[in-house]
């Protein structure tokens, strides 16, 4: 009616009519895949601009979790540790709009949980180093943002 109508207003006490579970589908910010992706790669350029900046423990900070796969927590000086290795070989890590552009950002997608694994740009374009996220998607209905883990930093890995 809304749609034929623009000034359509319903009478009084009468309530809108909606599918089920419409409420549910609305709270559930992973159904809008699109949308969720790009929250989720916002989240993932914070954490590398941190890092670009040598703000390991505000890195570590735009994460859900500082826990580590192996069940160990991730603290700046370990951050620091893994990323010191990339400044041998390369001058600095880009945020440049090349550098976030989304062909940069491998998604690799499982039933209740994505892996993540956003490539590093540097002036030299070897682009040879990535940082590996895990996103729990439960956690993230419930949370209703992304909830986003470190997994690894490092060389890139073989597809």
């Amino acid at each position: 009616e809304r749609r034929k109508y623009p000034s359509f207003v319903p009478a009084a006490g009468s309530a809108e009519v909606r599918p089920p579970c419409a409420e549910e589908s609305a709270k559930d910010i992973t159904r809008d895949e699109k949308a969720f992706l790009a929250a989720l790669r916002a989240r993932v350029l914070i954490v590398l601009r941190s890092v670009a900046n040598a703000a390991f423990d505000e890195a570590l900070a735009g994460l859900s979790s500082p826990a580590r796969p192996d069940g160990t927590a991730w603290t700046g000086e370990a951050l620091a540790a893994a990323v010191d290795p990339f400044y041998d070989d390369h001058q600095r890590l880009c945020l440049d709009p090349e550098a976030r552009n989304q062909r940069h950002t491998y998604v690799v997608k499982a039933e209740r949980s994505w892996t993540v694994e956003q490539v590093w740009v540097d002036p030299e374009a070897k682009n040879d180093w990535s940082a590996s996220f895990h996103v729990d998607l439960e956690a993230s209905r419930a949370a209703r943002e992304p909830v986003l883990t470190l997994a690894r930093v490092g060389p890139v890995t073989a597809r």
